[in-house]
């Protein structure tokens, strides 16, 4: 295998490899850039958060409330590291929803190895980002971590003892900060290193190009791809860090600058922005067992373009994998990414009518696409 060429050569050719003399399409527009983003993004978050973590005391549940108040209050700079820190993630979903969006408009699920670990990828960062909102110990952590870990009750015969040895106890307590703050902080790690792994495997039969064909039109990645990439995920991640910084109060809900109090239960429980879509599924089905099968679809559901790929492997298709060319797919592909919206919106509002009933529509029309795309396509390229 070409990776394992690769690896036995050393560390220098290795690097050298993989991200200087990569052969790349010659065609490659900005979509190609979310990537090299998606680093930027991920290594500042690293960065943010080991040095969060000289200051922050996972003890009790009032410890580590104080700890993220004199972060902000008395540590010199504290308020801009966390602001950071918080805004990092928002910059790392967006980048990463838009990555996929992108691999599904132009076909890059052909790379069946590269998509799965794309998914995976996808996965432990949102269980990452759901670790990281409970270790404030605000009231909306509190009450989101009940919520979501509660979840693990539906699991037939074991879940009840899963859920205590995740929780360290019966419900979210002391050590479940602990438990979680070591969980966050090395996640990141194995994160990197799967980043790495799909990044070997992306590269392993070359990207994929706007027009989604085969090309022998190669250049190499150094030295116009690299200099775009490392100056466009600066400026990009320097961009969305400052809008995100500055208006981060629109993205953090007041109600988490209160301690945790188990004895009040806040009137709307919501999770951060980029799980809403998930949650708002979750809300729209009535059975909890149902809800909790549905909002993991959600996620699972990215697993299914890898079937797609293989599909047109087996059947000899030359026709183009990216959708600008195929009409009807393209507008599919449209009201998928409207359902994604709708329902993160949807996600903010309360859980009653007629909210509810929108939700379940737009979650049809989220599903749809995933199940009906391959004769939608089918369709569209006889006719086009």
């Amino acid at each position: 295998m070409w990776e394992s060429k690769v690896l036995k050569k050393g560390t220098l050719y290795f690097y050298r490899t993989i991200f200087w003399d990569s052969p790349a399409p010659s065609n490659l527009n900005w979509a190609w850039n979310f990537g090299s983003y998606l680093s930027c993004s991920l290594f500042v978050q690293i960065l943010s958060g080991m040095l969060l973590s000289l200051y922050y005391v996972p003890g009790t549940m009032e410890d580590a409330f104080n700890s993220i108040q004199f972060i902000e209050r008395d540590v010199n700079g504290g308020w801009i590291l966390r602001s950071v820190h918080v805004a990092g993630a928002s910059s790392f979903f967006f980048f990463m929803y838009c990555h996929v969006g992108r691999g599904l408009y132009y076909g890059s699920y052909k790379n069946f190895k590269a998509w799965s670990m794309g998914v995976a990828i996808l996965a432990l960062s949102m269980l990452e980002g759901f670790m990281g909102y409970v270790l404030p110990a605000g009231q909306m952590s509190f009450w989101g971590a009940t919520v979501i870990s509660n979840f693990l009750t539906v699991i037939p015969f074991f879940g009840d003892t899963l859920l205590k040895y995740v929780l360290g106890g019966y419900s979210v307590c002391d050590l479940t900060l602990s438990r979680f703050f070591v969980a966050h902080f090395l996640a990141p790690f194995l994160i990197s290193l799967m980043v790495l792994f799909h990044l070997i495997w992306g590269h392993e039969k070359g990207a994929s190009n706007p027009l989604g064909v085969s090309t022998t039109d190669w250049i190499t990645l150094s030295p116009g791809y690299v200099f775009k990439d490392l100056a466009g995920g600066f400026f990009m991640e320097s961009l969305v860090l400052g809008m995100f910084s500055s208006y981060s109060w629109l993205f953090q809900d007041p109600t988490n600058s209160i301690m945790a109090n188990p004895m009040y239960t806040p009137v709307h429980i919501q999770p951060e922005w980029y799980f809403l879509f998930a949650y708002s599924i979750l809300r729209c089905v009535d059975s909890k067992t149902g809800g909790v099968i549905m909002m993991l679809l959600s996620i699972l559901v990215f697993l299914l373009p890898m079937v797609w790929g293989q599909l047109d492997e087996k059947k000899n298709q030359s026709m183009s994998s990216s959708l600008r060319f195929l009409p009807m797919c393209k507008a599919w592909y449209w009201m998928f990414v409207f359902s994604f919206l709708g329902l993160t919106f949807l996600g903010t509002q309360a859980p009653e009518e007629p909210f509810k009933m929108v939700s379940q529509v737009l979650s049809v029309m989220y599903y749809s696409f995933f199940l009906f795309f391959p004769f939608i396509k089918k369709v569209d390229s006889e006719f086009s």
